[in-house]
C-alpha cells in the first residue's frame, strides 16, 4: 500500500514525512482529517517541502519501516505547523 506525503525534515539517511488522512463519521456526517508523521529511509536524496510516495518495507530500525519510492515535486510549507505532530 503506497502513500503520498510531504517531507518535513531530513537527517542523515532518514526523512520525516507527514501524511494527511481523512475519514468520514457517518453519525455526525463530518469529515475528520488527521496527520501521521512517519520516519522514512531516504535513498533518493529528499529535501524538505517535496511530495513523495512511500511504501512499507521490512523494519530498517526501531522507527523506520517505510522507504521513499519517488518524488512528485515541491510544495511550500511552514515547518513549524508540523513540528509537534
Amino acid at each position: 500500500m503506497e502513500r503520498k506525503g510531504l517531507v518535513v525534515s531530513v537527517k542523515d539517511k532518514t526523512a520525516s514525512v507527514v501524511i494527511e488522512m481523512k475519514s468520514f463519521n457517518r453519525r455526525y456526517k463530518k469529515t475528520l482529517s488527521f496527520t501521521k508523521r512517519m520516519q522514512v529511509a531516504d535513498n533518493i536524496g529528499l529535501k524538505p517541502g517535496e511530495i513523495v510516495t512511500i511504501k512499507p518495507t521490512s523494519p530498517i530500525s526501531k522507527k523506520k519501516s517505510w522507504i521513499a519510492v519517488e518524488k512528485h515535486g515541491t510544495k511550500k510549507i511552514k515547518v513549524k505547523k508540523y513540528a509537534n505532530s
